[in-house]
Order: structure tokens, then C-alpha cells, then sequence
């Protein structure tokens, strides 16, 4: 399970979560610790708060389920990928150009910076080299651009 994935799926549960140190700190919403699992080691986790016995059996046995499924996974599946945009790096003027896949047929082509439906603008490092090899490029033409959250 993606760290992303667990903390919302927690919030959707009525919990906060906050990063403190290697841990990802449960929290009702009295801000009183609940629970806490380990980012850095595998199969770390703890609900030893007083206030985890006060958790409705209902919401304790889902949060639990997602505590131990995030603690099983392991730790170099927990992190995102990182995406990148292309922006082709000779084109100028007043659209800046980005490569695009149809989600559809899977072509390629430049566009705005704009979001569309069926249109993928955001890449991960494995669809930027599926890319390279299917159409036979280097995308010498492009440059990566990280993708801000």
C-alpha cells in the first residue's frame, strides 16, 4: 500500500495523520495518539495508546486492517512514483509544448499545457522508456520536468 493511499483511507476513517520522525502518528480528533506505524521498517506498528480501547469496534477493525497492510508492505512499494512532465525544449513562444499519449490508441503527440480527457501529460521514469522504445527515440528533444504535488 502507497503512503499516500494509507493516510487517506485513514482520514476517510475520521483520523488525522501526521509524520513525525520514521512514524506516521494516528490521531483522533481529540489530537490524542491512537496508533502509530513505521515508515522506514517493515511490520513496525503499535495501537498501546489509552485511547485506541475508546475506538468504536467498527472503525478500530478497519483501522487496524489498514495498519497492518500498510506495515506488510514493503518499504520500497510505499513511495510514489515520481512523474515527470516532457517539455520539448526548442519549440517557444507563447504554448509551451508538452508530449502527450491518447489514453485511447496510445499515440503521441504535443500539446498545452492543459488538462483533457483522455490524455496522459504526466509520465512515470518506466512509461518514459516504454515511450523511448516503442516509437524508436531518444526524446533528446524533451526535457523532464518533475511533477509537483
Amino acid at each position: 500500500m502507497k503512503t499516500k493511499e494509507f493516510i487517506k483511507r485513514v482520514k476517510e476513517l475520521g483520523f488525522e495523520v501526521f509524520n513525525e520522525d520514521d512514524y506516521l502518528v494516528i490521531k483522533d480528533e481529540y489530537e490524542s495518539n491512537v496508533a502509530n506505524v513505521n515508515k522506514t521498517t517493515l511490520a513496525q506498528m503499535s495501537t498501546d495508546y489509552i485511547e485506541w480501547d475508546e475506538i468504536y469496534d467498527e472503525d478500530k477493525t478497519k483501522l487496524f486492517d489498514l495498519l497492518i497492510e500498510y506495515a506488510k508492505t514493503p518499504i520500497d512499494e510505499r513511495k510514489e512514483e515520481k512523474k515527470f512532465y516532457l517539455k520539448h525544449r526548442w519549440i517557444k513562444g507563447c504554448v509551451i509544448m508538452y508530449l502527450y499519449r491518447n489514453t485511447l490508441n496510445g499515440y503521441c503527440y504535443l500539446g498545452d499545457k492543459k488538462c483533457r480527457p483522455h490524455r496522459q501529460k504526466m509520465f512515470t521514469l518506466k512509461e518514459i522508456e516504454e515511450i523511448k522504445e516503442k516509437y524508436n527515440t531518444d526524446l533528446s528533444d524533451f526535457e523532464k520536468k518533475e511533477v509537483e504535488e
